[in-house]
């Protein structure tokens, strides 16, 4: 393994994946600036969301309506239930990520070690 492949796996398992989530973390506590519970729920949905997105698409959300006021209003309910739901499986992977991302630190450093030697 050479050291500009070990550079380019560093930079899309760590530095991407990581960059992503303090980017949308600053911004959205930028945004929401009071500690409460909702505004901590609401950063971490937000920061869970475009990891989430992919596997979204597996769960299914449905709405049935029979009157006319409902069915104009299903519509932005079934936007607002692919957001959430986006980012409650989002969070997971969020933290499996940044799990991996400090997991693949260590295995950088072992092979710029073991690339000094050899």
């Amino acid at each position: 393994m050479t050291l500009k492949d070990i550079g380019i796996d560093f930079f899309k398992k760590v530095i991407l994946p990581s960059g992503i989530i303090l980017l949308i973390y600053v911004v959205s506590k930028i945004k929401f600036t009071d500690d409460n519970f909702e505004n901590v729920v609401i950063t971490l949905l937000i920061c869970g969301f475009p990891f989430g997105v992919q596997q979204r698409f597996s769960v299914r959300t449905s709405y049935n309506s029979n009157n006319v006021q409902e069915s104009v209003i299903a519509p932005l309910i079934l936007i607002t239930k692919f957001f959430i739901v986006g980012g409650l499986i989002g969070i997971p992977i969020m933290a499996w990520r940044l799990l991996k991302a400090v997991g693949y630190l260590f295995v950088t450093i072992f092979r710029l070690l073991r690339l000094n030697r050899g």
